[in-house]
Parts: structure tokens; C-alpha cells; sequence
């Protein structure tokens, strides 16, 4: 029986993209937003989801924006200058999907946290005040640049972004598709004078696969012919379009959204 097209079950995001996936393959809610990592496992039905229904969740849009930016930061006076540098530093890191960038950067180098003088887990507003206080000599962090405590921490300390190098994010993207380049422009961060080249991934809005086809198709219509009404409410909404909406999905199309996206012109 095909479920009613008026009121479809929405749930706002969870602590983890991988909660919301959940929630779609077990017929909780009907859209979900997660990182397109999660997308992928979601939909074969591996690694976390192992023993969940498969292909359950379809690819509705890309959210606008570069998504989470994976920032390694250090003090501007810090003779570290590159990722093998790392190797012997007192390294912080905020526990989850943090530590798990960490863990692809330093494989992009052919290192592991082993090759680093310790790791502790920490918030980020501990990282913050451990690199000011000397108890950690680097981090790493996500977060869309600018980052808000990144500038405070800028002004009032003094950092440097750690340039990850094209060939390091090529080697990742070649092994985990849902990366992408991000250039963080020079200017960014008080005296960040360069161009810093990391990655970061999107985030993906989904539905299950049984939602109805026209419930998809007028969500996907309202979204993109009123872009200028999200970017009002959230900042991070800016660049909303029908092209970047099917930007890096690794999923299926839902029906629904590869109707508008055909109509519109930038599906074929």
C-alpha cells in the first residue's frame, strides 16, 4: 500500500549522520540528512548498517556549501609546516567522526596515530585552549570555513592551517569518493597568508525509497525555486541550484528528485 503523499515523516538531524541513516532504512522517518559516506553504506547496507535492509534511502539533493572542511591547525610560532611533521607531536582530536579524518589524513601520508607522540580526545573548545595553554602542539577539526573559533583563535593566538597537498586529498578521493577539494583562500584566518588545500565532504539530503514520487519532485521544486528564502534563514543554504544538487551523490536518484532535475535541465 503506498503511503500517503501529505504528510511525510521528517526528522531533524541527530548527533550523527549515521543515526539518521538509520532511522531511514528502518522505516522511521522518511528524509534524513547525513555525509555521503553515509549514503553509501547506508544504501548496501555495510559496515554499521550490516543486517538493515538495503537500499532503502534514494539521493533527494547535495546541500549547498563545502560541507564540514577538515582543518589541521597549529600555532603560528610551530615548526609544524606539513603533515609529516605530525610525526612525535602531542595530537588532539575530538573522539568519532574526527578522529576518523584524522585517521585518512595521516593514510594519505602512509602514517598512522602510532606515528604520533600521543592523541587525546577532547571538545573543541578544548583543542582551542590546550594549543594555547602547550598541552597539545596540533589539531584536527571540521567545520566550514571560516570557522568561528578558528578566527577567535587567530587573533587572540596566532595559528597556522596545515596544507594537507592536492596529492594527498587526489589519494583519498581515489579511495573514499564522497571527498572533495576544498582550497581554504589565503586571508582567511588572520595571518594565514596561503592558499590551504584540504577536503571535507557534502552532506546529503535523503529519502526512503518508497516515499512517493511527486511528494519528492514538489520538496525538490520548493527548495530550488526558493533558495533565496533558505539562504534568509541559514547562511549555509547560500548556492543553493539544481547543479549542486546532484553533486557527488554515490546513491540512486529518488524518482521524484531526478523528475525536477530532468526538468530543469541538469540531469539527461
Amino acid at each position: 500500500m503506498q503511503r500517503q503523499s501529505k504528510s511525510p515523516r521528517a526528522r531533524p538531524s541527530t548527533s550523527a549522520s549515521a543515526e539518521n541513516a538509520r532511522l531511514l532504512a528502518m522505516d522511521e522517518t522518511d528524509f534524513g540528512t547525513m555525509g555521503m559516506d553515509m549514503t553509501l553504506s547506508c544504501y548496501n547496507a555495510e559496515g554499521e548498517f550490516e543486517g538493515l535492509p538495503a537500499e532503502q534511502i534514494m539521493h533527494v539533493a547535495t546541500h549547498s556549501g563545502t560541507g564540514a572542511t577538515v582543518h589541521v591547525i597549529t600555532s603560528a610560532k610551530s615548526d609544524i609546516n606539513s603533515i609529516p611533521d605530525l610525526a612525535g607531536t602531542k595530537f588532539g582530536v575530538t573522539a568519532g567522526m574526527m578522529a576518523g579524518y584524522l585517521d585518512d589524513v595521516l593514510w594519505a601520508y602512509d602514517m598512522t596515530t602510532d606515528d604520533l607522540g600521543s592523541v587525546v580526545n577532547l571538545s573543541l573548545s578544548d583543542l582551542c585552549t590546550a594549543l594555547q595553554d602547550g598541552n597539545i602542539d596540533a589539531f584536527l577539526y571540521a567545520t566550514p570555513a571560516p570557522g568561528t573559533n578558528f578566527t577567535d583563535l587567530a587573533m587572540s593566538f596566532g595559528i597556522k592551517v596545515v596544507d594537507i597537498g592536492q596529492e594527498a586529498v587526489d589519494k583519498l578521493m581515489a579511495e573514499k569518493p564522497w571527498y572533495h577539494t576544498v582550497v581554504i583562500p589565503a586571508g582567511t584566518y588572520d595571518g594565514c597568508d596561503e592558499d590551504i588545500t584540504t577536503f571535507a565532504q557534502y552532506t546529503a539530503l535523503c529519502a526512503r525509497a518508497d516515499v512517493p514520487e511527486e511528494t519528492v519532485y514538489n520538496l525538490v521544486k520548493t527548495m530550488m525555486e526558493n533558495a533565496d528564502a533558505l539562504e534568509a534563514v541559514h547562511k549555509n543554504a547560500a548556492g543553493t541550484c539544481p547543479e549542486r544538487g546532484i553533486e557527488g551523490a554515490l546513491i540512486p536518484m529518488h524518482p521524484g528528485a531526478e523528475r525536477y532535475y530532468k526538468e530543469v535541465g541538469v540531469l539527461d
